[in-house]
């Protein structure tokens, strides 16, 4: 799994079922964003941003047993966060398409098998959950204030567990430790 994988696994799915649920794409285009895309005449786009990366806390490391194909391997885990955000001429549309994403992502919480993009490396068991995340207000603007545009209505989305690909995993042996202890005066 790679991170630019996910990224267009999350675009891919908000395009492909958007299409699907209302026939077309009502003029906007979906986009993953840098931060250099951030421009103030932004318009009909759809952008998921990638903000933050932390590793899980939970699991750090993931463990694959050896396969017939493939020897023991470990990938580590990470939690990618992401702002999705809706850039229109108007507020109404603006609303309408953001409800219509959030709708979308809710639906397909779980994303795996088809849904992930073809252009990562995926094991047969991978697949990502999509959770809306909490942020305060302060957070969220602080973070808009890294940008060239104002504040724009925004939805923060945590994308876990992301498994960077695995690598081979090799046993360590076993390190046997003496601690020596000097005492002043006293024989051995």
């Amino acid at each position: 799994m790679t991170l630019d994988g996910v990224s267009s696994s999350l675009r891919n799915l908000l395009e492909m079922k958007y299409l699907e649920k209302y026939g077309g794409l009502d003029g906007f285009s979906f986009r993953v964003f840098t931060t250099e895309d951030f421009k103030p005449k932004t318009v009909n786009h759809v952008s998921l941003f990638l903000y933050r990366i932390d590793v899980d806390a939970s699991r750090r490391h993931y463990e694959y047993s050896p396969t017939e194909d493939t020897a023991a391997s470990v990938a580590l885990g990470l939690h990618l966060h992401y702002i999705l955000t809706v850039w229109s001429g108007n507020a109404i549309g603006e609303h309408l398409m953001l409800s219509r994403c959030i709708e979308i992502l809710d639906e397909f919480a779980i994303i795996s098998g088809s849904l992930l993009a073809e252009n990562a490396i995926w094991r047969d068991t991978d697949a990502i959950r999509i959770c809306m995340e909490s942020m305060t207000n302060e957070d969220i603007l602080r973070l808009w204030d890294s940008f060239e545009p104002a504040y724009h209505l925004s939805i923060p989305y945590l994308i876990r567990p992301v498994r960077l690909t695995a690598i081979e995993k090799h046993e360590t042996p076993y390190v046997e430790t003496y601690t020596n202890i000097y005492v002043p005066g006293a024989s051995i």
